[in-house]
């Protein structure tokens, strides 16, 4: 340790401020430093002789002399600014609240609370009645055929169901549409576009809390009609093991291939249930 910074810490030292690593580098330096050893020595026997000195009785003209050069001439005060005169003036102000005005004032708050929240409408709830009425009319006029999903300039699948050992069997009425034409405002284009055969409001539901609870998953919820995800392309085994329990037509052919996505780290898919 430097010499030079001993002497700013006997006063330190000897009024016990030191930390227990400054001590320990303070008694290492003097141990090996006889020069600062003999500083020390010399300010202990120095502040011992100050307090071992008695105290002087002040002259009895001492306090009108000083008045008297204070009075002839006075200090100057520098002139601050307004700003810095409205800041001093908070500054000298109390704002401390005692402890009976915190209690009533957080119990206040509580009660103020209580009675907003008693006051608003309860949430609208959806009603199921009305989405099975839909539903249901929607199942009588389904044809043999199941219904297809139109995408202009899309090669249009045949009647009977495409085999693919990759995808599961439940994964029905894939069409190989490689331009989709599905838009909506202030929404990029999704990489695979899935329609469930026959599926209500209720399914993109379940589905919508399914998708929530993976936190690397960003999912949207238009409408009660459309689901929105972006998710990473090493997540997509997962997302099929959700979709394999409902028919649906997807969207393009290879959407859920084993090399899919490879060249993006992120994919858009938009589930509809019509």
């Amino acid at each position: 340790m430097d010499c030079s910074r001993i002497p700013s810490w006997f006063s330190a030292r000897l009024d016990q401020d030191l930390g227990p690593a400054e001590q320990a580098a303070f008694r290492g330096h003097l141990d090996g430093c006889p020069s600062c050893c003999d500083q020390w020595r010399s300010f202990q026997a120095t502040v011992k002789r100050v307090h071992d000195l008695e105290s002087l009785p002040a002259p009895s003209d001492l306090l009108p002399k000083i008045l008297a050069a204070v009075a002839e001439h006075p200090p100057q005060l520098a002139r601050s600014s307004w700003l810095a005169c409205f800041v001093d003036y908070w500054h000298r102000r109390d704002f401390s609240v005692s402890l009976p005005t915190t209690v009533a004032t957080v119990a206040m708050v509580m009660v103020l609370a209580v009675l907003v929240k008693g006051s608003l409408p309860p949430a609208s709830l959806p009603d199921l009645q009305a989405n099975s009425v839909v539903a249901e009319s929607s199942r009588t006029q389904l044809t043999t055929e199941r219904p297809r999903l139109l995408v202009p300039g899309a090669t249009p699948a045949s009647t009977a169901r495409p085999r693919t050992d990759h995808l599961s069997p439940s994964l029905v009425d894939v069409l190989p549409a490689p331009s989709l034409s599905f838009r909506l405002d202030g929404i990029e284009r999704p990489d695979i576009l899935v329609v469930f055969h026959d599926a209500g409001p209720e399914v993109l539901a379940t589905l919508f809390r399914q998708c929530f609870a993976h936190p690397a998953w960003r999912v949207g919820y238009f409408h009660r009609e459309m689901l929105l995800l972006e998710l990473p392309t090493g997540e997509l085994p997962r997302l099929r093991a959700m979709l394999a329990e409902h028919p649906a037509a997807i969207t393009p052919l290879a959407a859920f291939s084993a090399g899919f996505g490879a060249d993006k780290t992120t994919l858009r898919v938009a589930i509809s249930s019509r």
